[in-house]
């Protein structure tokens, strides 16, 4: 596969941080990590009106979310 190639999920990935739920528009990629055979990338962008802290983020493609886990640390410049 060329590098230049993008490969999208076949279906819509939905987002959320913390609960917040990220419009569509703010997914700009979900597919096919062109470095590596079986990774995904995903290219989101984060809502500006998440607190300082540790984030749950969840994904969901069809109704099935990703499991608890994953967090994205937060915090503003000062």
């Amino acid at each position: 596969m060329p590098f230049a190639e993008t490969h999208f999920l076949a279906s819509e990935v939905s987002f959320t941080f913390g609960g917040i739920a990220v419009p569509p528009w703010d997914v700009s990629y979900a597919g096919a990590a062109p470095c590596c055979a079986g990774l995904y990338q995903f290219t989101v962008r984060v809502p500006p009106t998440l607190p300082d802290g540790h984030i749950p983020v969840m994904a969901a493609v069809q109704g099935v979310a990703t499991p608890a886990g994953p967090y994205l640390t937060v915090r503003r410049r000062r």
